[in-house]
């Protein structure tokens, strides 16, 4: 069965009082159900209350680890990586941001963003 990793963040302890940690975690939840993935439950891929503005979340967050896990080949290709939205991965400036995403992608990794049900893989075309 293939792995699945939901990330969960939001940027202010306030915010855990809210609907946010349940509405991602049953996002996350409900998409692995649907498409048949193992979700993970080992590897805690959340950072509550800290900021992706600053890049807080990579830097000394749970997101930071998950990378190095990756890099390290300790997540498998094909694997899945569930966020609610693009937003909560990063919100620095535009080429950090996407520079991320792509070394998230090019190692094989599948970001879906739940809220609209996108699917971001690297596809390889064969001549």
């Amino acid at each position: 069965m293939i792995k699945a990793y939901s990330y969960i963040r939001f940027s202010s302890t306030r915010q855990m009082r809210g609907d946010s940690l349940r509405r991602q975690t049953e996002l996350s939840e409900q998409y692995a159900k649907e498409h048949n993935l193992e979700l993970d439950q080992n590897f805690n891929l959340r950072d509550l209350g800290l900021s992706a503005f600053d890049g807080s979340n990579v830097e000394r967050g749970a997101l930071g680890g998950f990378l190095a896990a990756i890099e390290a080949g300790q997540i498998p290709k094909g694997s899945y990586l569930l966020v609610e939205s693009l937003d909560r991965l990063s919100r620095e400036q535009l080429i950090d941001a996407l520079t991320m995403f792509l070394n998230i992608i090019r190692r094989g990794i599948v970001i879906v963003t739940l809220a609209d049900r996108m699917v971001y893989e690297l596809s390889l075309i064969h001549i």
